[in-house]
């Protein structure tokens, strides 16, 4: 892949390696090579009595700064650390900033641009019409998905994925629902250039970019780079 299709990839404009898989009557969008590893750990979970469902997968830009915009707008919840919603109106734009990145990726940066993460639940709950809120709480002990989470920890790498944010790392929140596909993430996150991301935000409608660019470099340290490997 040259280094133009690589930096379109990276920004959720074009994906010239995306394709979909049907499972679990999902339609799954992902990056090709992700297609039989992923197969293969939600088939291994089933085996186990605990069917996936994938909650998120590929998003593009544009999905991307939809989440970020209503977030920023008040028209979605933000969260604290505790899961409780926050006043965003009583903070700074660059608290506000802040308060947002702790649970939503900026436009440009999110690992689900890359076709190589998601975002996982157990399809029971989702079949039986539980409400996900993909909060920790779900996956600690004595929450829904308790048995996913266990299971997640004692098989996940051998089928080559990780959990990115499985631990608090002063950057993005704890999501224990988030996996990545490593033999493909790995490379292209070596590839996030702050230069590409802050041309592409002032060409979009990304409310606060004037914010997020200023505080580009930390931002991509503490939250994108500031990772469990």
């Amino acid at each position: 892949m040259n280094e133009q299709k690589t930096e379109q990839l990276l920004l959720g404009l074009e994906h010239p390696a995306l394709t979909q898989l049907e499972h679990n009557d999902q339609t799954i969008i992902l990056h090709q090579a992700v297609v039989q590893p992923l197969k293969q750990l939600m088939d291994a979970s089933a085996k186990a009595g605990l069917d996936i469902h994938i909650v998120s997968s590929w998003r593009s830009f544009q999905h991307q700064a939809s989440i970020w915009n209503r977030k920023w707008n008040g028209e979605r919840a933000v969260l604290d650390k505790h899961s409780q919603p926050i006043d965003l109106t009583q903070l700074s734009d660059h608290e506000k900033f802040k308060s947002i990145a702790f649970w939503s990726a900026v436009p440009g940066t999110s690992r689900h641009h890359w076709g190589t993460d998601f975002d996982l639940f157990l399809q029971a709950l989702v079949k039986k019409g539980y409400s996900v809120q993909l909060v920790p709480e779900e996956f600690a002990a004595g929450g829904p998905c308790e048995s996913l989470e266990c299971w997640l920890q004692e098989n996940l790498g051998q089928f080559e994925f990780f959990r990115p944010y499985q631990t608090y790392r002063g950057g993005v929140a704890h999501e224990p629902w988030h996996i990545s596909y490593r033999p493909v993430s790995e490379p292209l996150l070596k590839n996030v250039e702050a230069k590409s991301i802050a041309s592409q935000l002032m060409l979009q409608d990304v409310q606060g970019k004037q914010t997020i660019t200023a505080a580009l470099d930390d931002y991509l340290e503490r939250y994108v780079f500031n990772i469990d490997d």
